[in-house]
């Protein structure tokens, strides 16, 4: 095995969050996070089944502030090219706590690769798992269900050889990540930016 997840952790709005929690039930992974007050989402209240405990606050960036801050690692997921105001909110708080953190923009065939070896490097216990609502992309759950099952079947797996290698992934995810803008691909931002926990 070459993680140390522990738990799966999301304010369970629908689209990414909530696939990231359904993923976790599926596979027999602890669940949990803060959820916003009242278990509002946008598609009314979150379903029973999801355990998560209510904070005392509505606004999206108290509850995202509660998972970080709870997580040893965030994961940002989009299938859309968002501009760096998106998440930058995210960002923010995950540097403010010095908590790593990735994000990926669009779905390419790497992209499981890349959250495996974050997740090794890396080696949180809890992962909090974000991203695009289903309003914003109804696709989005399916995509992140596909990457977290073929991520953790590597780990899980023990299959070092099909992880991406150490100091040309570092370079890679520094080059994508000035790239996007340009060509509007996908963003692929680990361990922090700058000072990142890669392994030269």
């Amino acid at each position: 095995m070459l993680t140390a997840v522990e738990r799966i952790v999301s304010g369970g709005e629908t689209g990414a969050e909530r696939a990231a929690l359904d993923w976790a039930i599926a596979n027999g992974i602890p669940h949990g996070g803060w959820c916003a007050r009242g278990r509002v989402a946008e598609d009314g209240v979150i379903p029973a089944n999801y355990s998560l405990a209510e904070s005392p606050w509505s606004s999206p960036l108290e509850v995202a502030e509660c998972n970080v801050i709870d997580s040893g690692a965030t994961l940002f997921f989009s299938r859309q090219a968002f501009s760096e105001e998106t998440i930058k909110d995210t960002r923010v708080l995950t540097q403010k706590f010095d908590k790593p953190w990735m994000s990926a923009w669009w779905f390419q065939p790497l992209t499981y690769k890349c959250v495996a070896q974050f997740l090794r490097w890396n080696k949180p216990r809890v992962v909090y798992v974000t991203g695009a609502r289903a309003s914003e992309d109804p696709k989005i759950g399916e995509e992140v269900y596909r990457v977290l099952t073929q991520a953790f079947r590597i780990l899980d797996g023990g299959h070092p050889e099909e992880l991406l290698g150490g100091t040309n992934v570092t370079r890679a995810m520094l080059a994508e990540s000035h790239s996007l803008q340009q060509h509007g691909a996908w963003h692929l931002t680990a361990a922090k930016q700058v000072g990142a926990k890669i392994p030269g």
